[in-house]
């Protein structure tokens, strides 16, 4: 018989499952990307959260400033 902690288990493990193959997705697209559309898309995922910061020293560089 099925009770509802069992059913909670297996929603969470399918959302996990779930999760790791949207992973798995967006990874088989990354050799699509060229060097630019990377690096634009590194500075959009890291300005949610923290600025971003051009190096002269070395190319880029994304803050790890914590707020």
């Amino acid at each position: 018989m099925w009770n509802s902690q069992s059913i909670v288990q297996q929603q969470q493990r399918l959302a996990h499952v779930l999760a790791i193959v949207q992973d798995l997705k967006a990874l088989s697209m990354l050799p699509l990307l060229t060097n630019l559309d990377l690096i634009q898309e590194i500075q959009t995922i890291s300005t949610a959260t923290r600025p971003f910061i051009p190096s002269p020293t070395n190319g880029l560089s994304l803050s790890t400033e914590l707020f």
